[in-house]
């Protein structure tokens, strides 16, 4: 019994935090978005996106951007908020697409986005895309980065100087070695969040 007060009251509580949500900068400032019901989504919290985009910079303008594992929609459409040029939106659970298509309507941006209902490894085999910024937040409990990343380099699926942000738990370490020569990699820490930033270098051609 006091197990399940507590789980419900943990329940109303994370769903008055999602009610929240909402685009923090750019053209769609202040404006509310919507969340998925339940649990099986974490939305990126306020604070850790206006730092994510503040490292980003000028480099949402223009960009092509993928938001995989994108529960709401909330770090592409705040890209678009910003100045991004089109969003692809990734998620294999109905809910997540059901409310991704709601804002994207309630913004009107349905002219720069593509929503696909599957998961990432058929999403990153279907798109023939190359992106300037992408927003991995996969479930904390998924063990992904590595296949992902080798996907993308495969795929030739990244831009020059494309950024990807790949968010995790702050306890988590990710072993990136082995992308070094590819990308310069930073790591900012949010509280339990931690946010590694890689950034795709120029490969200098041989003549």
């Amino acid at each position: 019994m006091w197990m399940h007060t507590y789980l419900t009251h943990k329940m109303q509580k994370y769903t008055k935090e999602v009610k929240k949500m909402r685009i923090v900068a750019g053209k769609y400032k202040h404006r509310l978005i919507k969340a998925p019901k339940g649990m099986q989504t974490r939305p990126t919290g306020d604070k850790v996106k206006e730092s994510l985009f503040n490292i980003l910079q000028n480099r949402i303008l223009d960009a092509t951007c993928l938001d995989l594992f994108a529960g709401s929609g909330n770090l592409g459409l705040e890209g678009l908020s910003r100045g991004a040029h089109f969003c692809y939106f990734v998620d294999c659970q109905h809910e997540a697409i059901k409310v991704i298509k709601e804002n994207v309507r309630s913004l009107n941006v349905e002219t720069q986005v593509k929503i696909l209902q599957m998961d990432y490894y058929q999403a990153l085999k279907t798109l023939n895309v190359a992106f300037d910024v992408i927003f991995l937040d996969p479930p904390y409990r998924y063990h992904v980065f590595h296949q992902i990343m080798d996907l993308l380099l495969s795929q030739q699926q990244l831009k020059e100087h494309a950024v990807i942000f790949y968010e995790c738990d702050a306890k988590k370490e990710i072993n990136y070695e082995a992308y070094l020569f590819q990308f310069e990699v930073k790591t900012y820490l949010y509280g339990q969040t931690k946010l590694y930033m890689f950034i795709k270098k120029e490969i200098e051609k041989s003549n």
